[in-house]
């Protein structure tokens, strides 16, 4: 099998990492130069069948600092008279989000897959991408960064996390109770909630993360990390929760990790070479909608989120407070006044976001028992939005996603196996996604989006900072919820500009 970069890439060194849960792949890491004028030098790699039957190979392609594409080769192995013929199947998935020119580099980029024996349990593998000097050339490599003291197990992890969101949920509800006359205050209620995330968090550094992982995080707080996830499976762990065992911090609490995906079907169509060396970018299924005069941010309120028949002058302000700071740049479509709330079903949203840049969705998230999860943004079934139904929404390439709703970045089994939200937004061509890992509750959820919105589009910071900011704009409040959000983004494109 032979991997070639077009032409058109800007880095002078490409590492391209295979792996293959179906076959072996030999060897594991290329590393291939790429002249300003011509496609690269080729990465050669062998493929061995384990049994009969299709399979997949997953190229991962890294300049120095990050993530530039991606390449899923479908393969088949069929029983010969001599052994097992392996040959191609089907068309090559290509991801290409690469530009021309360099983007602001926000921190290290950490890789992390399953182990590969393909036969269960297995672990989970940690790669620290580094730059690494030849020649006064920056070539990139891949470092070891251990393995998961525990086999990783995608059923139970999501076993568990329903019964800690089920935990946190039923926390969280008791704060319209709290009084000394009950027996319970909200200072309890709230240490808490901190005491499920901490337990939660402790487990995960212990059982999920390596040695070599805990002490990367443990010396360099305070940055960005661009967290590549191999495998679809692994975007189930809730890695943002991990609590250092010995300070009691979270990660949240010191770094911005940027979750990016990397599986079959998470492409653009590849696009073709024009007669000067450029790159021509297909449209999406469903076309792309043609940037509008004026700019919009769709703000939807969802069924509940407050006291919709106590609507006022004031609750109206506290709401559009929130997005306030995009108010110069947006023209800001909402679904509510101070007279009242409209219904918005997802037909309704589809419309909505025709040409949108922006969306802020403020609602109820669902988690059924049987693991799937929609937002709720009404109560009939035509108002909740489920992650396989994202694709059909015709999303604006390039948009901002802010789904403000409990457990809205939850994995949730679909038609196609296991997903989440900011995964099936990414595919469908946000370039940012924010979510939350579990209940959140509504006077956070108002908070961090506000102190969000200032810093990106006020006050100009790129999103993972922006982030940042609004983490620490809410550290000294109590009601740690504001721990729970997540942040999937693409590592080669420049996020909204501010």
């Amino acid at each position: 099998m032979d991997v070639r970069i077009p032409a058109g890439q800007a880095h002078g060194t490409l590492l391209v990492h295979a792996s293959s849960r179906t076959v072996q792949v030999f060897p594991e890491t290329q590393v291939i130069k790429v002249p300003r004028k011509e496609d690269s030098e080729t990465a050669h790699f062998r493929l061995k069948a384990r049994s009969p039957g299709d399979g997949e190979v997953s190229l991962t392609i890294f300049d120095e600092f990050r993530l530039i594409g991606s390449l899923t080769v479908r393969v088949r192995a069929a029983q010969g008279s001599k052994g097992l013929i392996l040959e191609k199947s089907g068309e090559d998935v290509f991801r290409d989000p690469a530009r021309e020119e360099r983007v602001r580099l926000w921190g290290r980029t950490i890789q992390v897959s399953l182990s590969g024996s393909g036969r269960a349990p297995e672990r989970i593998k940690y790669q620290l991408l580094l730059p690494e000097e030849k020649d006064g050339v920056l070539t990139p490599r891949l470092r070891p960064l251990g393995e998961s003291a525990a086999a990783f197990n995608a059923g139970y992890i999501q076993s568990a996390l329903r019964q800690f969101r089920e935990q946190v949920n039923g926390i969280e509800a008791m704060l319209d109770d709290a009084s000394p006359a009950r027996g319970v205050t909200l200072d309890e209620i709230q240490d808490g909630l901190r005491i499920e995330l901490e337990g939660a968090g402790r487990q995960i550094a212990d059982d999920l993360l390596s040695a070599e992982v805990r002490a990367y995080f443990t010396a360099s707080p305070q940055e960005v990390v661009h967290w590549v996830i191999k495998s679809p499976e692994l975007d189930a762990v809730p890695w943002e929760l991990a609590c250092n065992p010995y300070s009691g911090r979270f990660f949240n609490e010191t770094s911005v990790l940027v979750r990016v995906p990397v599986r079959e079907g998470d492409v653009s169509a590849p696009g073709a070479d024009k007669e000067d060396g450029s790159r021509e970018t297909r449209s999406r299924p469903g076309g792309e909608a043609p940037a509008p005069a004026n700019p919009s941010l769709v703000y939807v309120l969802g069924e509940k989120v407050v006291h919709e028949d106590r609507m006022t002058v004031e609750l109206d302000e506290q709401l559009k407070r929130i997005v306030r700071g995009a108010a110069s740049r947006f023209t800001v479509t909402s679904n509510f006044d101070k007279d009242g709330r409209q219904q918005v079903s997802v037909s309704k949203l589809k419309s909505l976001l025709q040409g949108a840049q922006v969306l802020h969705l403020l609602c109820h998230g669902i988690v059924e028992e049987n693991g799937e999860m929609y937002l709720k943004i009404e109560g009939h079934k035509l108002g909740r939005l489920r992650p396989y139904v994202v694709s059909a929404l015709h999303l604006s390439p390039g948009a901002l996603v802010f789904l403000n709703a409990c457990s809205s970045s939850a994995a949730s089994f679909s038609v196609a196996g296991l997903t989440t939200f900011g995964w099936e937004f990414r595919k469908a061509g946000a370039a940012v996604c924010l979510a939350t890992l579990a209940p959140v509750t509504t006077k956070m959820a108002i908070r961090f989006a506000t102190a969000f919105f200032d810093a990106h589009f006020q006050e100009g910071h790129p999103v993972p900072e922006a982030v940042l900011a609004a983490r620490r704009h809410c550290a000294d409040d109590s009601d740690p919820t504001w721990l729970l959000y997540t942040v999937y983004g693409e590592l080669s494109e420049p996020a909204p500009a501010p």
